[in-house]
């Protein structure tokens, strides 16, 4: 009898200790639960259960999908196979990008204890592990969601998933974990410290552990020790500082049997350029015993660098960039050799100030502050590009006639104020982000070299046109000025590089997403085809309409015909020749007694074409015709001028 008491009362207190450690959320009806827990080796163990028969994803750290966050969808493969899981980032309200495949493993008990539901046949259940530093603070947001909609390749991590069917945000309470992880990280978040005089940090790049930093830093031999090991078969690298510009970076490959270290320095988004044998700061060395590496290791390497070279600091984080690729260098055996550009990349900070502890590193690829500046960038350089500046072109092109006084000012403001204010706006917004990343907009590629040359350049100069161009206007000008046709040359041109630069810049944020890219066409489609093909010239045509006086007087349109008429003699210097407007609107119709509507070309009747001599006494308009009370419009002798009726 006591025996069995025994077992009864170690398992409740084993049970206590197991809840203890993990914490866990269930929605309302029981169709999606996580929990987290089992912190071991500077991981967290994940288990997602769902009554969903296509897929279920849980994102920590974030209250909404544009977070900028990793989040992790699992599916179950084609005839209940293996389960399928992934990790994607959160940038928006569309599929979330594909970034790694994450590693399933073994789900213990403890992991559904506090399921309302047991696991069935039928229920998708999987786990994982994640870096703890994604769930250490005392609680944090996550985001959930599921779709009974099977991916559209079930035995594929990175297939293409269907709209969730549900989704919510909850809260996990996780101050034990964070007591777990204080302790398990003594010999798990780093390398294992045996002294007070050492102090380690790890930082793994993808879920499942493939690619990880270590550093060990010794405080005696005032060494640190860095250590990088990657599932990429290519190459990878470690650097000082959150982005290329300026960092010094460490780069392996493997050589058959050997591997190749080489430092080099990067001066931003071009490959890094070798330091001279003679100047590098590093030296090659064994793998320390008491960093586990997976078997899934393809590229490792280690060194050591003297304190004095402060790739780290001692009294606080330090950050880096880590990078790396699946292609090989194009000469293996050549420290000096060029590599292709990365296929991965991640920025993190670890700290190793504090001696005789093993700590995680934390992502700074994943600043709120640093997304939500650059996204902000993108939206006010749309704006300023994309919306404000046709509309302003717009007006300039076909409101003139019908916004005679006005349409210049509105026009000028919307250059200036309305599309160069949100591009100072703009510019606040991804200076402030290069400032963090010690970039320039030169240092930024081909995306940053552009937009510095249309807004520092080209539209300063085409403000100053236009303003030049609206001052030297001549209305008896009988021809378009050079300035006139330079003002309409570079507005084509900046629109033109405009519309290539937010794509650059929407294929840089998106990271290359086809959808984006759709999307922004078919805006810009729809401006110049239908706001400027259509609306545009429909309204240009009707301008057109009525009669025109051609600049030599011996023209006459009404609509699109037009007809000849002879430039009559004047007799005496004070003679004028007019037209009764009236009657040749009348005409127009075509009726069988107009020569002008009737189709025969050519006005031959003097009763048709003049009705009356101006005397010498009366008043007329010595620059321009006017129209008189009784609606005679009057053109003045030997002038050249186009009116519309």
């Amino acid at each position: 009898m006591i025996v069995p008491l025994f077992a009864l009362l170690f398992s409740v207190m084993a049970h206590c200790q197991t809840q203890k450690q993990s914490s866990s959320y269930c929605d309302s009806t029981g169709s999606f639960c996580v929990s987290v827990g089992g912190v071991s080796k500077g991981e967290a163990l994940v288990t997602v259960q769902s009554s969903a028969t296509g897929w279920a994803a849980v994102a920590f750290g974030t209250t909404s999908m544009s977070g900028n966050t990793p989040a992790y969808v699992g599916w179950t493969g084609e005839g209940g196979s293996a389960v399928q899981i992934s990790q994607r980032r959160l940038v928006s309200h569309s599929m979330p990008a594909f970034e790694a495949t994450v590693v399933p493993v073994a789900t213990p008990a403890w992991a559904t204890a506090d399921f309302p539901f047991a696991p069935s046949s039928k229920s998708l259940l999987f786990s994982f592990n994640v870096p703890v530093s994604l769930v250490n603070s005392t609680a944090f947001n996550c985001v959930y969601a599921f779709s009974n909609a099977a991916p559209s390749t079930r035995n594929t991590p990175n297939s293409d998933i269907a709209r969730h069917d549900q989704v919510g945000q909850f809260k996990l309470d996780s101050a034990l974990l964070s007591a777990t992880n204080n302790t398990a990280t003594q010999g798990g978040g780093g390398a294992s410290i045996s002294s007070g005089n050492l102090s380690s940090a790890k930082f793994c790049i993808d879920a499942a552990g493939a690619s990880c930093v270590v550093i060990v830093r010794d405080a005696v031999a005032k060494l640190a020790s860095v250590t990088v090991y990657s599932s990429l078969k290519g190459w990878a690298a470690v650097g000082t500082g959150s982005a290329m510009a300026g960092s010094t970076m460490f780069v392996g490959w493997k050589n058959d049997a050997k591997t190749v270290i080489s430092q080099r320095s990067s001066g931003g988004n071009a490959l890094p350029s070798t330091v001279a044998l003679g100047t590098s700061t590093f030296t090659a060395i064994d793998t320390p015993s008491s960093i586990q590496i997976p078997n899934t290791t393809n590229t490792l390497f280690s060194f050591q660098v003297p304190e004095s070279v402060i790739i780290t600091t001692t009294t606080g984080s330090s950050n880096f960039i880590f990078a790396g690729s699946d292609s090989a260098p194009s000469d293996k055996s050549n420290p000096s050799s060029d590599f292709p550009i990365h296929s991965l990349k991640t920025a993190f900070s670890l700290d190793v100030s504090q001696l005789g502890t093993a700590s995680t590193g934390v992502s700074v690829e994943a600043n709120p502050s640093r997304a939500t500046l650059i996204l902000m960038h993108g939206i006010f350089m749309f704006v300023g590009f994309a919306v404000v500046m046709p509309f302003a072109i717009f007006i300039a092109r076909y409101m003139k006639s019908r916004w005679v006084k006005s349409w210049f000012l509105i026009h000028l403001l919307l250059m200036t104020l309305g599309s160069g204010g949100l591009m100072i706006a703009g510019l606040v917004c991804v200076e402030w982000t290069l400032g963090l990343d010690g970039n320039t907009f030169v240092r930024n590629g081909v995306h940053g070299i552009l937009g510095a040359a249309i807004i520092f350049g080209f539209y300063p100069v085409q403000v100053v046109l236009g303003v030049v161009c609206n001052a030297l206007y001549n209305e008896k000008r009988t021809s378009v000025p050079w300035w006139d046709r330079l003002h309409h040359w570079l507005g084509r041109l900046i629109g033109l590089a405009a519309i290539v630069n937010m794509y650059l810049g929407i294929n840089l944020w998106s990271n290359g997403s086809i959808g984006y890219a759709i999307g922004y066409f078919v805006w810009i489609a729809l401006v110049v085809i239908v706001l400027f093909g259509v609306v545009g010239e429909l309204l240009m045509v009707r301008r057109h309409r009525g009669v025109q006086f051609n600049e030599d007087g011996s023209t006459v349109g009404i609509g699109r015909q037009t007809v000849a008429l002879p430039v009559p003699s004047v007799v005496g210097t004070s003679g004028h020749w007019f037209h009764e407007t009236r009657m040749a609107l009348s005409n127009s119709s075509g009726s069988s007694g107009s020569s002008i509507g009737g189709g025969s070309g050519y006005v031959s009747s003097s009763k048709h074409r003049l009705h009356n001599l101006v005397n010498e006494q009366q008043e007329v308009d010595k620059t321009r015709g006017h129209f008189t009370d009784d609606g005679v419009f009057k053109l003045p002798a030997k002038k050249a001028h186009k009116y519309q009726i």
